[in-house]
């Protein structure tokens, strides 16, 4: 009987295991899609200071050129940088 118990938990395990797995960074990545970074514009001390600042158009334009996914990295923790950093 200890036996049994021991084969149900191991395979009630193993289901759960494969119900709740997560998906790997390379399932995601494939199933993502074209994507675009777009740098650092509004990770700059003060935007449009690295880039052109952002408009809808920018966004408009991304899409049409077939991008799905758009990376947008953003700081928002106070300054990172010393110094001038404008052009």
């Amino acid at each position: 009987m200890k036996r049994l118990k021991e084969y149900l938990l191991g395979f009630l395990l193993l289901l759960a295991n494969i119900i709740f797995a997560q998906t790997t960074p390379q399932q995601m990545v494939s199933s993502m899609g074209r994507g675009i970074n777009m740098g650092n514009v509004l990770s700059a001390p003060v935007e449009g200071n690295w880039a052109s600042a952002f408009t809808e158009s920018y966004f408009e334009d991304v899409a049409k050129a077939g991008f799905k996914i758009v990376r947008i990295p953003i700081y928002f923790f106070g300054d990172r940088t010393l110094g001038n950093t404008s052009i």
